[in-house]
């Protein structure tokens, strides 16, 4: 199994960034507010964290949850970081996707198809529209979209 120790420590900096560049890129497509910010979040660090517990996980998401647990939480100042255009978060996601395929061939597409899910459970985190959690949308019409572009730029299927 391929992990962390694979790569360089500037090839796992972009690796690492994969889970929230999905995350970003769907999240960008909703209007969810604040909220739906922090429930999207959730989301992907729930699947994280899940299939890092998993009996069957891959390596290399084992190592970017225990790196996740490793780091101290971040000053406000620290976490804040400038909105990407989506442009730049695929441009980002396929150099870094470009590792792992190099260096985790066996792995990558397991781990493309997991990111995948997980920009899944982020776009269903919080319902479009609606008022006070009635009615809305669980996937709203651009999130579907975003969902898409992803599934391309991952090359798996939906």
């Amino acid at each position: 199994m391929t992990g962390k120790a694979s790569f360089s420590a500037e090839e796992w900096q972009q690796v690492a960034k994969l889970p929230m560049l999905v995350a970003e890129y769907v999240s960008k497509a909703s209007k969810g507010g604040p909220i739906g910010t922090i429930k999207e979040v959730w989301a992907v660090v729930s699947s994280l964290k899940g299939e890092a517990e998993s009996a069957g996980g891959l390596q290399i998401i084992k190592d970017l949850m225990a790196d996740m647990q490793e780091q101290k939480p971040a000053s406000s100042s620290e976490g804040a970081s400038t909105p990407k255009s989506n442009d730049v978060i695929l441009s980002e996601l396929g150099s870094a996707l470009a590792l792992v395929d190099s260096k985790a061939p066996g792995e990558a597409p397991a781990f493309r198809q997991w990111l995948y899910q997980a920009a899944v459970k982020v776009a269903e985190a919080n319902k479009e529209g609606g008022f006070l959690g009635i009615g809305g949308t669980p996937v709203s019409a651009e999130e579907q979209s975003a969902l898409a572009d992803l599934a391309r730029a991952l090359n798996v299927t939906p």
